[in-house]
Parts: structure tokens; C-alpha cells; sequence
């Protein structure tokens, strides 16, 4: 038993030698070949880019309100014309830089997305002016791209990322609005297209399948603030212009949920020796 016990013994230190040897061997080939070795354990620094896709929808029903005014003197309002609560899908690309300081990571990403993000709503006011007089307006909210520049702020346990982010939001928002009420007075079919800017908030959770390809998910509240709206009334059949303007003032927000895929350069696997 003393002798199998010896052998053995010598078995693992002359396993543990030769494989000492190997490493040493094998190091100093890829190091005299101009790399540094392979490092062994998981990452999240470096710089990354990626595809996202997902889903925006309204937390909450944001009103129109409108008002009539002759000229720059309040004439009649405000009167409500429904609520928005716009939805819909969006999908765009993302690039970012991670810092990993033991179990803190700290980054910042950029992302810019085509967007189907909206919702409309009609409006009917009665009496309006006088009994009997009706006034109507239907209205519209599009959100047709968005992007923003965030600082991200996590604690990675490994391959696990949870992180906080918030920042600059901006986006392409079209407003459409037509009124009319039954003495013949009309706004034309009106639609204004701005870019606005506002904030971004949320936090999300990411994993790494390898040293490159890392899966996310994310969720966003974006606001873009209120914006001030007027249309011109027009009178009668030929359409002609009045002193009277229909004003509304529309708050543009939503909620995102979204998955995406990076793709981050591992500079550390095969990085060339200084």
C-alpha cells in the first residue's frame, strides 16, 4: 500500500511538472510571436456594439387640451379633445464602453432607433359658443426615431451584468390636429414635425454567453416634455383666414422594454505585446 501510495505521488508531481513545462512552452511561443497569453477569467471592459429591438407604450393617458383665441386674446377654452396613449414597436442598433473595476462596472452608450411609437384621439365639445354649437377635433401623436446618450452605472457578479442608466434623450415627433364646428369655421389638416429633446431613465440586466457576445435585457421611461401647437381657423367653403387659432399643448412620454444582442472586442485574448 506504502509503494501504490509513492507511485501515485510521483505520478501527480511529474503530471504537475510536465504541464508546468507545456504552459511555460506554449507562453513563450505566443509571446514570441508578439501576443500576450489569453486571459482566463471574464470581462466586461472594453468597447461593444449591437442590435436591440422592443416595445414602447404610454404609462399613462396624456390628455389634449385646446383652446380658441382671437388674435392673442383668450376666446374660448380649454376644452378637452380625448387622450393619447401611444404604442407600438422599435428596433435599432447601440454603441458603448465598459470599465470593469473589481465588481463595479462603469460605461456609457449611445443608441438611435426607427420608431412606430403612436396613438390619436377625437375630441367633441357641446355646447360650444352657443346652445346648439358643436366644435371637434381629432388629434395625433407619432414618434417615428429616438436616441439617447446614457451613463451606465452596475455590479457584475461574472458573467451577470445589473446595472442603472439615464441620460439625454431625443426624438422625431409629428403632431396632426384638425378642428371644425358646425358655423363653418375649420383649422386645415395640420401636421408639424419637430425634433425635441428631454431625459432618459432605466436599468436593465445583461450576460455574457462568451468572452464577445452578451445578451440584454432593458427597460427605459423616456419623456420629451410638452410641446405648444397653433393652427390658423379658415372660414367657409373658400377657406378664409380669421383672427382665430385653435391652440394645443400635447405632452409626448413613454415606457420601453427592449432585448438586445452586443458584440464586444476582447482585447485582452490576443492583445499585442508593448
Amino acid at each position: 500500500m506504502a509503494k501504490l501510495q509513492s507511485s501515485m505521488i510521483a505520478l501527480v508531481v511529474a503530471a504537475a511538472g510536465l504541464s508546468a513545462v507545456a504552459a511555460t512552452a506554449s507562453a513563450d511561443g505566443y509571446e514570441r510571436r508578439g501576443y500576450a497569453p489569453a486571459a482566463c477569467c471574464f470581462s466586461w471592459t472594453g468597447f461593444y456594439v449591437g442590435i436591440n429591438g422592443g416595445y414602447g407604450f404610454s404609462g399613462n393617458d396624456d390628455s389634449v387640451v385646446w383652446n380658441e383665441t382671437f388674435a392673442t386674446t383668450p376666446f374660448f377654452g380649454p376644452a378637452s379633445a380625448g387622450s393619447l396613449n401611444p404604442a407600438g414597436a422599435f428596433g435599432g442598433v447601440q454603441v458603448g464602453y465598459n470599465q470593469q473595476l473589481g465588481s463595479l462596472v462603469v460605461g456609457i452608450e449611445a443608441d438611435l432607433q426607427g420608431a412606430g411609437i403612436s396613438d390619436s384621439a377625437t375630441g367633441v365639445t357641446t355646447p360650444y359658443l352657443a346652445p346648439g354649437g358643436v366644435a371637434s377635433m381629432t388629434s395625433k401623436n407619432s414618434v417615428g426615431w429616438f436616441g439617447t446618450v446614457r451613463p451606465r452605472l452596475g455590479f457584475a457578479w461574472d458573467r451577470t451584468l445589473l446595472y442603472a442608466t439615464g441620460g439625454l434623450a431625443w426624438g422625431g415627433i409629428t403632431h396632426e390636429m384638425q378642428w371644425s364646428d358646425n358655423f363653418g369655421f375649420s383649422t386645415p389638416q395640420d401636421r408639424v414635425s419637430s425634433s425635441q429633446v428631454g431625459y432618459v431613465l432605466g436599468g436593465g440586466i445583461e450576460y455574457g454567453f462568451s468572452h464577445n457576445l452578451r445578451l440584454k435585457l432593458e427597460y427605459q421611461y423616456l419623456d420629451f416634455g410638452t410641446t405648444h401647437y397653433k393652427a390658423p381657423e379658415l372660414f367657409g367653403p373658400g377657406g378664409a383666414a380669421t383672427a382665430f387659432a385653435i391652440n394645443t399643448d400635447t405632452h409626448t412620454d413613454f415606457h420601453t422594454v427592449r432585448v438586445g444582442l452586443n458584440w464586444k472586442w476582447d482585447e485582452r485574448r490576443e492583445a499585442p505585446l508593448k
